[in-house]
């Protein structure tokens, strides 16, 4: 899964870093700058440190499209086409409440 977050395809460089937002003392270099993609989904670049230092779980469809693509990035193409047609919070948001909610 670590492999997968850090070798996705840049969607997106930002205007600054990130920082952590447990405020664990990551240097915000290393939190990035960018969204990375697989084509399918959108992913802050820092988005490993929260799996792997915080224990972040992930939403249960993004890894079934890991798992999908044997857990390897795959080639996307015409990346400026996806930047154009944009891409929805929804799933990232309707994971983000069940967490908080504690519905799943």
């Amino acid at each position: 899964i670590l492999d997968y977050l850090h070798s996705g395809k840049e969607y997106m460089a930002l205007l600054g870093y990130s920082y952590c937002r447990f405020h664990c003392g990551i240097a915000d270099s290393e939190m990035g700058c960018k969204d990375l993609t697989d084509g399918t989904w959108v992913w802050p670049e820092g988005l490993a440190h929260y799996v792997e230092v915080h224990h972040v779980p992930l939403p249960e469809e993004f890894i079934a499209t890991m798992e999908t693509n044997s857990w390897c990035v795959p080639e996307v193409k015409y990346l400026s086409a996806l930047v154009e047609k944009g891409f929805s919070l929804a799933a990232w948001k309707n994971w983000y409440e069940a967490q908080t909610t504690g519905e799943k």
